[in-house]
């Protein structure tokens, strides 16, 4: 069995306090054809020199120190100096499964014509411990993008391996919130099969001490994730009907929630913009079914509903006081 050369792209920054275990887990893979470039993004701690300690033990590391120029110029950097036939993902507060590369390359192995695949992930809180578990087997299937893009599609970069050539004219965006949002759509419609794992390889570390998800979202990042929003819908719209309309769900109405309750006053203005684009949607014309959306993605859908039906209620009775 050929057994080609993995970049794993670890961008860095402010992430001393974990960089270590995402390291070790990315060392302890089962599948040893890989090089590790860690993408010291001009981070003020003590990433750098951690760092440097790993390239001296291990020769498969290689360290680029850059200056500042966010997630997206990290990756990008890490790319333009990769040698692997196959990239591969690691944000530097995450941390693998260490059959994680030899899982899913085995796919693209078995199937030369495949550029893609994908596995699931585990969310967890910081501190929480997790048990990583060991599989005998590697379960796959292959199926189209257009399944993948109607059933369990996740936009994260990361918890995939990429043919190389998927990002011949593909970069992440420079100085954008949601760059993954931006990005991974492009490199998942290209292929027309992937191949989708059934197992948990990626431990995705949410609602650390200044992630995205604990700090007030400013407009910066809201602006960026409307964008984002609306760049997909504006591509699926005229290239897919089903996807058009599961996105709706999934990205517009859920987003916008997603915000709304923990924007400040500065966004309200972009708020009522992207709350006319909900008013918009002809729900009672969508197909849930046959779109296979989620409960969770329909969860959505009643939750907006009901806001409007009480805003309604609400509004009367203002204008009647």
């Amino acid at each position: 069995m050929t057994t080609p050369l993995v970049s794993v792209i670890v961008p860095i920054y402010k992430v001393e306090k974990y960089l270590c275990a995402c390291v070790d887990s990315i060392l302890a893979q089962t599948y040893q054809n890989i090089e590790i470039i860690l993408v010291d993004d001009g981070s003020p701690d003590n990433c750098p020199k951690i760092c440097d300690d790993y390239a001296q033990k291990d020769s498969r590391i290689r360290v680029i120190h850059k200056q500042n120029g966010g997630l997206s110029d990290a990756r990008n950097v890490g790319m333009e100096n990769a040698n692997g036939d196959y990239f591969c993902f690691v944000d530097s507060d995450d941390f693998v499964s260490p059959q994680m590369v030899e899982f899913l390359i085995k796919p693209l192995i078995d199937n030369p014509e495949l550029k893609l695949s994908v596995a699931q992930h585990i969310q967890f809180n910081d501190g929480e411990p997790q048990q990583i578990p060991k599989y005998q087997t590697v379960n796959y299937k292959i199926i189209s993008s257009k399944e993948y893009f109607l059933s369990v599609f996740q936009y994260s970069a990361w918890s995939k391996i990429y043919k190389k050539e998927l990002f011949n004219d593909v970069k992440f965006p420079l100085k954008r919130y949601y760059e993954d949002m931006f990005t991974t759509y492009k490199l998942v419609v290209k292929p027309e099969k992937l191949a989708r794992l059934d197992c948990k390889l990626y431990y995705y570390r949410q609602m650390r001490a200044g992630s995205i998800l604990t700090v007030k979202p400013s407009l910066k990042t809201v602006t960026d994730c409307y964008d984002a929003i609306s760049e997909i819908i504006g591509f699926f719209k005229t290239y897919d009907k089903e996807i058009y309309e599961r996105f709706l769900v999934q990205f517009v109405v859920k987003y916008y929630f997603f915000h709304y309750a923990k924007c400040s006053e500065e966004c309200q203005p972009l708020l009522e913009k992207w709350k006319k684009q909900c008013d918009e949607i002809n729900f009672k014309e969508i197909p849930f079914g046959k779109s296979k959306i989620k409960l969770i993605y329909l969860r959505y859908f009643l939750k907006y509903t009901r806001f409007l039906t009480e805003k309604k209620v609400f509004d009367k009775r203002i204008k009647f006081k």
